[in-house]
């Protein structure tokens, strides 16, 4: 309980509250954890003292006392995921192991397991980081997949005829996709030059039509020339 543990690991309780002393109110529990070196030089600051107060008017009925504990470390007041985090990580105390911590109530949960249950509860005793547990459940897994996927090499040739099956007809999809990517692109460039084509038909034109008009106002002109001596003699 000092460590940050839940009552149900000692399987006695279910609420941190029902270890408090009859007819008091608070109960206290103060743990210092020693450095893993002593002789280093800096063996008076890697000391941690961690204290937990369990008040009987808090928490809630419905949490089973959720809430009614407050943690410190060396004085300071911290969340339980910090007491956990420094047990576990910095100590490398499993305290929900019972092959590192075996409540006597608790004894005939341990005699129960059986042989791969107590090799793994060891396993994950040995190191904080538990990577030798971890390997051993990587490799049991890595045998099932091999014995769920079968092995068998006629297996193994239709999954690879399959696969290849299979990325032929993406190779080919891919093709198409590029196909018709290049028809959009010469597609979009023969629309740009038919919209061009127009637009240079309709400058000559233009040209054309201003230059048809320009030789009408000439001729207009020359008529004008032509018919002025015969207008000024009508008017005389």
């Amino acid at each position: 309980l000092g460590l940050g543990g839940q009552p149900p690991l000692l399987g006695r309780a279910d609420d941190a509250r029902q270890f408090i002393m009859h007819e008091k109110e608070l109960a206290e529990i103060e743990i210092e954890l020693a450095p893993h070196k002593p002789e280093s030089p800096n063996a008076a600051h890697q000391k941690h003292i961690i204290r937990r107060i369990i008040d009987r008017n808090k928490g809630s009925e419905r949490g089973r006392g959720a809430g009614a504990s407050t943690y410190f470390i060396n004085g300071s007041s911290v969340p339980l995921k910090k007491v956990q985090q420094l047990v576990h990580e910095e100590y490398q105390i499993a305290i929900d192991n019972l092959c590192t911590f075996l409540p006597q109530d608790r004894v005939g949960s341990f005699s129960g397991f059986n042989p791969q249950m107590l090799l793994q509860e060891t396993e994950k005793s040995l190191s904080g980081s538990q990577h030798l547990f971890k390997t051993h459940m990587e490799l049991v897994e890595l045998e099932n997949e091999l014995r769920t996927s079968g092995s068998s090499v006629e297996t193994i040739g239709d999954k690879l005829k399959h696969l290849q099956a299979e990325n032929d007809r993406l190779e080919r999809e891919k093709e198409l996709m590029e196909e018709r990517a290049e028809y959009e692109k010469k597609l979009d460039l023969l629309q740009k030059k038919k919209v061009w084509l127009q637009f240079d038909e309709a400058r000559i034109r233009a040209v054309e039509i201003k230059e048809e008009k320009d030789s009408l106002k000439m001729e207009e002109k020359q008529v004008r020339v032509a018919l002025r001596p015969l207008e000024e003699k009508e008017a005389k």
